[in-house]
């Protein structure tokens, strides 16, 4: 048995033993530990007051505006300095905002809905965003955007860069870049025109002689006929020219056919020999007459602009341009002339004894503007469109040139056996088959509407005249079923021709109707079969074609 304490004291004694025991053995054991856990605790504070104040300083500090956003309602919770000096509002002003309220009016679509809700993912990206400052400055801003988590709540946190002068500058670029290629368009166009004068006008002294021979030789009808067979074919030669125009311009439709090329080539050198200074000989070497399919206007154009740009090569001091057209064959393992397929091509060689290119000339004569030439002499239009053409032509071309060596253009074309079309004047002498339908004819140029009204009652048609859009769709109401066909001119005062076309199969559907223009940017074949136009008809009209397209409608009861 324990042993008892009689003594009172003796117990007291024994307690306060026992209590002094436990107090010093909790100090070693507890203590130190207590202090290690206080110290981390003090640190970890220490850390992050640090952490905090250098969270601080580059929040406020960087140069892209930083706003926290609630993604459910676009509140802004929190925005740093730069973003308040960015949209002039004070902290407390911004705390009251919403994301979209801080869009510019030019933005129909809410910013939120584009941001991180919009595509559904944790980061979005918005450019050239239109934005509104306090005092309704406008501002253009590109905003980063991603997803974050803090303190168990998600936001938005949106990165907002000012980007307005860098826009302002990248529009003043683009205009500058719109002036100069508008700026060179114009100089191209007038070199262009300043080249082919001397040939329109002897073309047309030509039309004009041989018209007046006509008229002395009316009493005797064979010397006519040969005189006004000239005419026509000064007239072609003249619309020839304008197809060139419009191909350097690049608004032309090509057509390509089944052509002798060695024709084409010498056409041209006919043009060529009559502008050219007597300081520049042609050499002329035709080897082949084979065929190949391209558009006539365009290869014209290749060996005209290759010719002149050797004859700038020589223009100071004189020299030889040759011009061959041979057949080649082309074989797989031909390195330079890689990107053609095996099989026979004609080689259109342009060479000229002028002062040569070095290489870094040679790597850039096909960009469009790049030129060599002094001021006035060129626009660095020329070779990019040959480069352009012989591609469209599925075809390839090689430069060899050398300082002080002159230089040679070799065009590559894919030679084909397909049969070629009919000359042009056997099918301008085919018999037209005549008719007595009804004709509308309607043209705003008296002359033209004229010609096509006698050659058209010369095959037995009954036709009549509008000198308007609005008169013919006038005339047209008050009869609807009166005509059986329509020609119109395009380009009108009042009401243009696709106009007065889409009137008429209102009244009308199913009316054959044959649009004819000279030139237009408004118009084309796919536009007109969307109207339910029958024909598109390009200008100089043709009219034993004419007549003939106008058979054919007709044939077909499309009335």
């Amino acid at each position: 048995m324990p042993k008892q304490f009689k003594d009172p004291t003796d117990r007291n004694e024994l307690r306060n033993r026992i209590v002094g025991l436990g107090k010093s053995s909790l100090r070693k054991s507890y203590y130190p530990q207590l202090q290690k856990q206080i110290k981390k605790l003090k640190l970890a504070k220490e850390r992050a007051e640090e952490n905090e104040k250098k969270f601080s300083l580059i929040f406020n500090s960087t140069s892209d505006g930083i706003i926290l956003v609630d993604p459910g309602t676009g509140a802004i919770f929190l925005s740093n300095a730069t973003a308040r000096e960015m949209f002039g509002y004070q902290a407390e002003e911004m705390n009251r905002l919403t994301l979209d309220s801080l869009a510019g009016p030019g933005e129909t679509d809410p910013v939120m809905a584009r941001l991180i809700l919009g595509n559904g993912t944790d980061r979005s990206t918005l450019r050239s965003i239109s934005m509104e400052q306090k005092d309704k400055s406008a501002m253009v801003c590109d905003i980063n955007a991603s997803l974050v988590e803090i303190e168990g709540k998600t936001f938005i946190l949106a990165l907002i860069r000012d980007i307005t002068e860098l826009a302002t500058m990248e529009k003043e670029k683009e205009e500058i870049k719109a002036q100069l290629a508008h700026s060179r368009k114009m100089e191209a166009m007038g070199t262009l025109a300043g080249g082919i004068a001397h040939d329109f006008n002897n073309i047309l002294s030509g039309i004009f002689g041989y018209s007046q021979l006509a008229k002395s030789h009316i009493s005797t009808p064979e010397k006519a006929r040969q005189d006004i067979d000239q005419i026509l074919k000064g007239a072609k030669k003249a619309a020839d020219l304008i197809q060139q125009i419009l191909t350097f311009s690049r608004k032309s439709s090509h057509h390509k056919q089944v052509l002798p090329i060695f024709k084409v080539v010498k056409d041209a050198l006919k043009l060529l020999r009559s502008s050219l200074p007597a300081t520049i000989e042609i050499r002329e070497e035709i080897r082949s007459e084979a065929l190949a399919l391209a558009d006539p206007t365009n290869i014209h154009q290749v060996v005209i602009n290759l010719c002149t740009n050797a004859h700038h090569a020589m223009a100071d001091t004189g020299g030889t341009v040759t011009v061959k057209l041979a057949e080649t064959s082309i074989a797989g393992d031909q390195p330079a002339i890689a990107p053609l397929s095996p099989g026979a091509y004609l080689e259109l060689t342009v060479s000229d004894t002028g002062h040569g290119m070095d290489p870094q000339t040679l790597d850039r004569i096909f960009e469009p503007y790049f030129t060599t030439k002094r001021t006035g002499r060129g626009t660095g239009l020329g070779l990019a469109l040959v480069h352009s053409i012989v591609e469209d032509h599925q075809g390839h071309i090689l430069v060899k040139s050398e300082p002080g060596q002159g230089t040679s253009f070799h065009v590559f074309l894919p030679v084909t056996d397909k049969a070629g079309t009919a000359p042009e004047k056997d099918r301008e002498e085919e018999s037209v088959p005549k008719g007595t339908e009804r004709l509308l004819i309607v043209d705003d140029e008296a002359s033209l509407a004229s010609i096509a009204q006698t050659f058209f009652r010369e095959q037995g048609y009954h036709v009549s005249t509008a000198d308007n859009g609005v008169q013919a769709l006038e005339r047209f109401k008050s009869d609807p079923h009166g005509f059986d066909l329509v020609i119109t001119d395009m380009t009108m005062p009042e009401m243009t021709g696709d106009l007065l076309a889409t009137e008429l199969l209102k009244i009308r559907p199913g009316l054959p109707i044959i649009l004819c223009t000279g030139y237009s940017d408004k118009i084309s074949k796919d536009r007109t079969r969307a109207l339910g136009i029958r024909r598109y008809v390009e200008k100089p009209l043709k009219m034993n074609e004419l007549g003939k397209t106008v058979r054919e409608l007709l044939d077909r009861g499309e009335t």
